[in-house]
């Protein structure tokens, strides 16, 4: 600009001062276009420095890659300890195929003996029922003037082990009343059981 006198004079700006720590660090935005990225890990190991191992980290990997090629040698059977461990794998598989095989005969074996015995109490039963209902009609025909019907003879021991269904039909064929609980039911069977023995 000129001034009156025609001399150029110099235009004063004013600068602004950064604020905070802007003043005292140089400080630049992480997320601005325009800047290059850093080097990237995947081409760190490609900028011509060769990693050179000691020794002792080289006598590491090698005995690392020596057992495993050993392990490999066993599983596959090609050494005498691998020959060993399979030949005792085998055996072993044999001794559980064998116990497993007599485990399930015993099992047959033992559930062919439960039939058994299931299908004898089963014939015992029918006949005792049978020799019971013999026994009932020769009394009833020796005993035409007798009014009182006979009923079979029950076992203390067994009416103890009946279940409250099985005591009130007893209770019923006895024409006794089927009301109250177990107990109760139990008592008037076997006063019944008594006073008809007697």
């Amino acid at each position: 600009m000129k001034d009156d006198d025609g001399e150029e004079q110099e235009e004063f700006v004013k600068e602004k001062k950064p604020k905070g720590v802007a003043a005292l660090i140089d400080v630049a935005n992480p997320n601005a276009k325009g800047q290059k990225a850093g080097v990237k890990a995947k081409d760190m190991g490609s900028m011509g420095t060769e990693v050179k191992l000691t020794r002792k980290e080289r006598e590491a990997l090698e005995e690392v890659d020596e057992a495993s090629r050993m392990r490999k040698a066993a599983a596959a059977g090609e050494t005498a300890e691998g020959r060993a461990d399979l030949e005792r794998l085998r055996a072993a598989r044999e001794r559980r195929e064998a116990a497993a095989a007599k485990k399930a005969q015993e099992a047959a074996e033992a559930a062919a003996a439960e039939k058994a015995r299931e299908e004898a109490a089963k014939a015992a039963d029918k006949a005792s029922k049978k020799a019971s209902k013999s026994k009932k009609k020769k009394k009833k025909k020796d005993d035409s003037d007798d009014d009182e019907p006979e009923f079979e003879e029950l076992d203390p021991i067994a009416v103890k082990k009946m279940k409250p269904p099985m005591l009130k039909e007893k209770l019923k064929e006895r024409g006794l009343p089927i009301n109250g609980n177990k107990k109760e039911l139990l008592e008037r069977l076997l006063e019944f059981n008594e006073t008809c023995n007697l």
